[in-house]
């Protein structure tokens, strides 16, 4: 996939709307896998013409081929105003470590997510469940779940409960730069459902660059 023409496209395409009157300011780019990449590439050829994206989300950002950036420069916290990532395969389909302002890591961020099997074949839709999680966190959280973060230097350091200070965070739309949350917290996480399986809860970690 050539992302970077993919992406050029797109902001041609958004680039008449802004121009007819859409405003800047309401533009939310989300983009799973590959599309993180591809609204990258997009937010970059957008505010060279002049509009810069208040906020780029990406959903486990593609891994293979963008780290080391082969296909491609991977979306990074340069191409909005605030990027939000949600990794749920990282080092695996996800990339591997922190790409946006806020870094999300539900479950240590890692496969395999709560649900998925433990033994997969290659690119099947059972590989691809942790994967896919993202989205399905995001779907959730965009329906009114609610996934509650806090701020920790590593999934260790969360694990052993060393970020019981640090203050709870939205993951998901309510995200929002500097940590700033808009409404009541709750310490009881969502029951999300995918691929047919469900879950209670999930341990949420974020991180910031």
């Amino acid at each position: 996939m050539d992302v970077a023409t993919i992406g050029k496209e797109t902001a041609r395409a958004m680039s008449r709307l802004l121009k007819q009157g859409v405003p800047v300011e309401g533009v939310h780019f989300v983009g799973h896998s590959l599309g993180a990449h591809v609204l990258a590439y997009a937010a970059r050829s957008l505010a060279a013409r002049g509009f810069k994206i208040p906020r780029l989300t990406g959903l486990d950002p593609a891994y293979p081929g963008f780290y080391p950036p082969i296909l491609g420069q991977p979306v990074s916290k340069a191409d909005a105003t605030f990027v939000d990532i949600i990794h749920t395969d990282g080092g695996g389909y996800g990339a591997p470590g922190k790409t946006g302002h806020a870094d999300f890591w539900p479950n240590g961020g890692h496969a395999k997510q709560p649900g998925c099997l433990s033994a997969t074949v290659l690119l099947t839709d059972e590989d691809f469940c942790s994967h896919w999680r993202s989205w399905a966190f995001w779907a959730e959280s965009v329906g009114g779940g609610e996934f509650l973060a806090r701020r920790c230097a590593s999934y260790d350091s969360f694990l052993r409960g060393q970020c019981q200070g640090a203050p709870l965070v939205h993951m998901g739309l309510e995200a929002a730069p500097g940590y700033v949350t808009f409404r009541p917290l709750s310490s009881k996480l969502s029951t999300i459902s995918a691929l047919k399986r469900r879950w209670h809860g999930a341990s949420l970690l974020a991180t910031s660059q």
